[in-house]
């Protein structure tokens, strides 16, 4: 018998990469009158896709990964604007900060979640596991009134633990008072997500695989996911399908 859902934040319930689209665009608005190359970048959205989260990633990367930090965001900035060749420590200083004030903006639910969620809450206990820095983390759960059916938020820079470890998916459940094999936990990344809810003794995995992504990209990960869903709308029927005796085939699930 399923009891809890436990749930990712972003790209499962929050669009937080148009939001962060969204606010790459702002800063390249702030940044071109200083630095022309910055208009070859084009639209924010792609932009932000193609040319900066790279360089989010390798900023990352260079201090050695781990949690996250507003650091990473800070040096990308210094990092665009050298690869264009206008190296300026004082306007990537700007844009970083117009776009940390800019994302919140620009933050939404994905559009099936608030009717996916109003169900859920009906039948089960939900937490969110989250990796992240709290404060941002909960500058989307609660302006975007996910506190409303959330009773448990747990969020890696404030537990000291972060997926796929199992202590942070254990501490969710001790504070919902459920065992481990009474919950699943639904997230986009395989790893993270997926291999972390297997080591936690959850009773599934699910994969949200919202853009498609083949597993084949993944191979080691492939034999691990327990179910793929397309959407969270598919999410209610599948746990209903869970609590039956016999429970589904693994697999992919779809709304299309």
């Amino acid at each position: 018998m399923i009891r809890a859902v436990l749930l990712d934040l972003d790209g499962t319930l929050v669009d937080s990469m148009s939001a962060w689209g969204g606010a790459f665009g702002d800063a390249l608005e702030v940044g071109r009158p200083h630095v022309p190359a910055l208009g070859h970048l084009g639209d924010g959205p792609r932009a932000h896709l193609e040319v900066f989260r790279p360089l989010v990633h390798r900023a990352h990367r260079d201090a050695g990964g781990g949690e996250w930090q507003r650091e990473f965001l800070q040096r990308a900035f210094v990092l665009l604007l050298e690869q264009l060749g206008s190296p300026n420590p004082a306007v990537a200083e700007q844009m970083f900060a117009h776009y940390e004030a800019a994302w919140p903006r620009h933050v939404r639910l994905y559009p099936e979640v608030p009717t996916v969620l109003e169900r859920l809450a009906r039948h089960y206990r939900l937490a969110i596991v989250s990796n992240g820095l709290g404060v941002e983390q909960r500058l989307k759960i609660e302006p975007l009134g996910l506190d409303r059916h959330i009773e448990v938020a747990a969020i890696s820079s404030e537990l000291g633990t972060r997926k796929p470890e199992p202590a942070i998916f254990r501490h969710a459940l001790e504070q919902l008072d459920v065992a481990p094999g009474e919950a699943i936990h639904v997230g986009d990344d395989i790893g993270a997500d997926v291999l972390g809810a297997r080591a936690a003794g959850l009773a599934a995995g699910i994969w949200l695989n919202r853009d498609g992504g083949l597993l084949q990209e993944q191979p080691a990960y492939s034999a691990q996911v327990d179910f793929e869903l397309d959407s969270l709308s598919g999410l209610v029927p599948l746990i209903e399908q869970l609590s039956q005796p016999t429970a589904p085939p693994r697999g992919r699930t779809s709304d299309s």
